[in-house]
């Protein structure tokens, strides 16, 4: 930036002795147009720094002349002016600037003319008081913080945060002028920059490890798991050997005839006292 631009009322009044009336019980003053001004004497003023000057005709000439009876004139003419500044722009847009619009006689000297701010200076120059910064409410993301799971809202924020700073920090640099030496904006862009994609990158990290993570842990649950059905297993197989092994040493209570051993060969009844019964024959017929 080497110039600005101001939207002002310039105003000047000086005494001429010849426009001096007597005035009446009703007209102490005349108020005329910018006619006027090419058939009376006027300050040839004009700003010495000025690039650009424009005088405002919407919808006549956006000017007024007052000539009071002592021979007072006031003339009020609404201007927006380009003016030269050079700046230092280091710490833009923390900056500040002094700038400064120079006011001349473009004909006259010193000896003919001098130019003082009218009231000693006091309210001579002034800022309007609805001047105001716009204002933002920035919103934060929580839908996304709250879902740790949510990676294609995140990317898709991540890269179009970074695509976005990339334009500004493009659209910023067109804007400026060509300067030698960084400016704070550029810092700032820059680490803003720097933040974002690192912010991308955390999330890369944190998602990959975090799945590393989570399939190790499913592995180790798969082997607890195979390990203890193997135990379950091994135990059942080792209990049915035990019970196979006792059960083939223990004779049954009840067996087929057709395994049964010889039968004695001489019984006595302890219930009659009779003698012992010697059997006529192995056979199955009952004895004679």
């Amino acid at each position: 930036f080497k110039d600005f631009t101001a939207d002002f009322y310039f105003r000047q009044s000086w005494r001429d002795k010849r426009l001096s009336f007597k005035p009446s019980k009703s007209i102490d003053a005349l108020f005329v147009g910018s006619e006027v001004s090419d058939k009376i004497w006027v300050p040839d003023t004009f700003f010495a720094n000025e690039k650009w000057a424009q005088f405002h005709q919407a919808t006549t000439f956006n000017t007024f002349i007052r000539i009071r009876a002592n021979g007072d004139v006031l003339r009020s003419i609404r201007l927006t002016v380009t003016s030269s500044c050079p700046m230092n722009l280091q710490y833009f847009p923390m900056d500040r600037q002094l700038c400064t619009i120079e006011i001349e006689s473009y004909g006259y000297s010193t000896a003919d003319i001098k130019y003082k701010w009218g009231i000693d200076g006091k309210g001579s120059v002034g800022i309007s008081d609805v001047v105001e910064l716009p204002q933002f409410k920035i919103k934060g993301f929580k839908e996304f913080s709250k879902t740790e799971n949510a990676s294609p809202a995140r990317v898709q924020l991540g890269v179009t945060t970074v695509l976005t700073m990339t334009t500004l920090m493009s659209s910023t640099n067109a804007a400026l002028p060509k300067i030698s030496y960084i400016k704070s904006i550029d810092v700032y862009l820059g680490t803003c920059f720097v933040m974002v994609f690192a912010s991308l990158l955390e999330y890369a990290t944190v998602g990959y490890m975090g799945k590393r993570i989570a399939m190790r842990k499913n592995r180790h649950t798969q082997v607890a798991k195979f390990a203890q059905s193997h135990r379950i297993s091994t135990m059942m197989a080792a209990a049915a050997a035990a019970a196979a092994s006792k059960s083939s040493h223990q004779p049954n209570s009840i067996e087929m005839m057709s395994g049964t051993p010889n039968p004695p060969i001489a019984f006595a009844d302890s219930t009659t006292g009779e003698s012992p019964r010697v059997p006529m024959s192995s056979t199955n017929n009952p004895p004679v």
